[in-house]
């Protein structure tokens, strides 16, 4: 309905004015990114097709190969997809639960800083764990980049997704820090569940000498390529009107939904639901001991579609073979029949005839045989 109306009213208004993007949709978002103390120019504002790209792009133009940048473990795979492309080292920082809580390892981060250091990249609210970090880890992590002057590159593209009643509120990276660059990711494509038209952008925050270098090799690969399309961003303001009530109500839903997961798989043996405070995922963590037929997360994934015709996905493939992401934002009726079929799954008696990841028919015959010799 917005691009309709955009396209009805105002024909010109997607013509190719600016290879940073539209301008109008560049000055709100500097508006609602600057502070009381640091007000920002819409040159600090880039914008582009998704948040993917924001993400390659500030990659690119703060590293080159053989440097190094740290990026979370458990993370969405995306940034060592591209990392390793362009021969940059991915340094992995640890991401662990306690009691459920999903917490940084602090003392693994500082160890894994080094002269190569380019960037460490956060996000937060987190996809795959559907968390917001609690502020006293985040100045943690600011702490260790201002020691050692390392930009920070904050994904924040589920920001404003923080459940109604949380403990936990969202704390952008902005509010913590005045002395090294920050560069947030957003978007449209989760906040305003858009995700058709990919529009997102790129908000660099920092002091004025330490973002301008980073401001010049931006606005070289902007000469490369164009970075943006212009349809949506001249819908952007439409976009946040009409959007900031559907997301209200999308966030009472997956809230509630999440409080349905807790009720309906408390008290599986070597099950633990985690906690979530933000956006629509949330995950279990596996205790194999109480699942010895399966090695790894992947096993048990593709044991649970096989059997229970239902799709989550593995940690493995999210850098922590220890938990299961599941996506939480389907209706009541799908969220229970998934909660049904996941216990009946789990409680079903131990058998070692089910093959494992990789392993062919012919494998399995001879791991059978091996363990029955046992």
């Amino acid at each position: 309905m917005c691009i309709r109306d955009s396209i009805i009213n105002n024909p010109l208004s997607f013509n190719v004015d600016n290879i940073f993007g539209n301008q109008e949709a560049r000055g709100y978002l500097a508006s609602r990114y600057s502070t009381d103390k640091l007000q920002l120019d819409d040159c600090q504002v880039y914008l582009t097709s998704g948040g993917s790209p924001a993400i390659w792009l500030i990659l690119c133009a703060l590293s080159s190969r053989d440097d190094e940048v740290l990026i979370p473990s458990p993370g969405f795979p995306l940034s060592t997809t591209i990392l390793s492309n362009k021969g940059i080292i991915s340094r992995q920082y640890n991401i662990e639960t306690e009691g459920g809580e999903w917490k940084f390892d602090i003392e693994d981060i500082r160890r894994k800083v080094s002269n190569k250091t380019k960037a460490i990249l956060v996000n937060n609210p987190c996809n795959p764990l559907g968390c917001c970090y609690p502020r006293e880890d985040l100045e943690k992590l600011v702490q260790i980049a201002e020691e050692f002057q390392i930009p920070i590159i904050s994904d924040e593209i589920y920001e404003g997704m923080a459940f109604p009643s949380t403990e936990k509120p969202f704390v952008s990276m902005i509010e913590l820090t005045k002395k090294v660059p920050v560069m947030i990711v957003g978007g449209v494509s989760k906040l305003y569940a858009l995700p058709g038209p990919r529009f997102g952008w790129l908000v660099l925050y920092g002091p004025s000498h330490s973002i301008k270098p980073i401001q010049t090799e931006l606005n070289a690969l902007y000469q490369e390529i164009h970075a943006t399309n212009t349809l949506i961003p001249s819908c952007l303001l439409d976009i946040v009107d009409k959007g900031t009530s559907i997301l209200k109500e999308n966030l009472e839903k997956w809230q509630d939904n999440y409080l349905t997961l807790q009720k309906e798989l408390e008290r599986i043996p070597g099950i633990i639901l985690n906690t979530a405070d933000a956006a629509f995922y949330a995950t279990v963590s596996i205790e194999f001991s109480c699942f010895p037929k399966f090695q790894n997360t992947e096993e048990f994934a593709l044991a649970f579609l096989k059997e229970e015709n239902v799709n989550v996905l593995p940690g493995k493939i999210f850098g922590k073979d220890t938990f299961l992401r599941i996506v939480n934002c389907a209706s009541k009726v799908d969220l229970l029949e998934f909660c049904s079929r996941f216990r009946g799954f789990c409680a079903k008696p131990v058998s070692y005839t089910h093959l494992r990841a990789h392993e062919t028919g012919r494998n399995l015959v001879c791991r059978l045989l091996l363990e029955k010799k046992k």
